[in-house]
């Protein structure tokens, strides 16, 4: 079947296309669930409508919101959402994603803080003045995927034989040390706290689509205490988890998780060792497990790699750099 671009204004035109081309897509026209109130830890939101986490890669160069960032969440908030989960922010300069990302430090939480209550302020103007979103702050390392500056300056967990190759690395290319990892799960910790102190509800250690935490979980063939074993591989999401739980009880924790790479073993997560094309969850939900025993109050369940396999998680309608074309 040749390529044809995703071009739908209306669902009544996508349904009719999927009918033509003998796919079954179904679609409710019952929106009332969307209306309920969902619990989150000790935190209540108006409806279950969520904003998800999604980067706008406008901070200044210092990794503060701008006028551009703020905009985005003065529409999302009008649009009466009862999640606002707030975009990928670096714990540390290194691991921003790009030039800018934000940055969550001492010196920039007071413009995050104005951000948050200008956005609460809006979603009341317009949804009424009992309107109250939760708010929840994503914190971030992007590992492999870092680029702080103009040129890329990968952090790996782990050689992987085709995500290595793919950012043309030398095989001597080296890695984290548990010893940075210690130091790095302070910094996790701090943002939090900063979080916390600036009104947030709650904070999300993203664990998804091959950053640095999502890459810990597949780190099969590291040495060390963040490598091999289940438990190794896991220690450096549950110990954070954990500290910011008993540090900041009051904070709900949320994790945005990848349950599924669809890569290759020994370097992907959530994969039959046999075929990376078939999910094997028994991992991912013994995390879920010990991440709820730990104080998680809410799990964001995501898969793939955006950079590497991006049908996996979301459509996709051009060809990706280096990659593959849709089909």
């Amino acid at each position: 079947m040749p390529h044809e671009r995703f071009g739908f204004k209306t669902l009544d035109a996508m349904l009719s296309r999927a009918s033509e081309l003998g796919l079954e897509l179904p679609a409710d026209t019952d929106l009332s669930p969307l209306a309920r109130r969902v619990g989150i830890g000790a935190k209540v939101t108006p409806n279950a409508l969520a904003i998800h986490p999604m980067e706008g890669c406008d901070g200044t160069a210092d990794g503060k919101p701008t006028e551009l960032t703020l905009r985005r969440y003065l529409r999302f908030a009008r649009g009466g959402a009862g999640l606002l989960w707030f975009e990928a922010t670096a714990v540390a300069s290194e691991g921003r994603a790009n030039p800018r990302q934000l940055l969550l430090v001492p010196e920039n939480a007071s413009h995050f803080a104005r951000m948050r209550e200008k956005a609460l302020s809006a979603a009341k103007e317009v949804n009424g003045p009992s309107h109250q979103p939760v708010t929840i702050l994503q914190l971030t390392h992007s590992g492999r995927y870092s680029r702080p500056e103009k040129e890329p300056a990968p952090i790996l967990a782990h050689h992987d034989g085709l995500l290595d190759k793919a950012l043309r690395l030398p095989e001597e290319y080296p890695l984290i040390s548990d010893d940075q990892l210690d130091r790095l799960q302070d910094r996790y910790v701090e943002a939090a706290g900063l979080a916390y102190r600036c009104g947030f509800d709650g904070v999300d250690f993203k664990s998804c689509h091959r950053y640095l935490v999502s890459e810990l979980l597949a780190a099969h063939t590291r040495s060390g205490r963040y490598g091999g074993s289940f438990e190794n591989r896991t220690r450096f999401l549950l110990q954070v988890v954990r500290r910011v739980r008993e540090e900041l009880p009051q904070l709900v924790v949320a994790i945005r998780l990848n349950v599924y790479d669809g890569h290759p073993y020994p370097w992907g997560w959530g994969v039959s060792k046999n075929d990376p094309g078939v999910p094997d969850l028994t991992e991912p939900l013994r995390l879920i497990g010990l991440l709820q025993e730990a104080g998680v109050a809410c799990v964001n369940v995501t898969a793939g790699n955006p950079y590497h396999t991006p049908h996996i998680n979301r459509p996709f309608d051009r060809n990706i750099i280096d990659g593959y074309a849709p089909e």
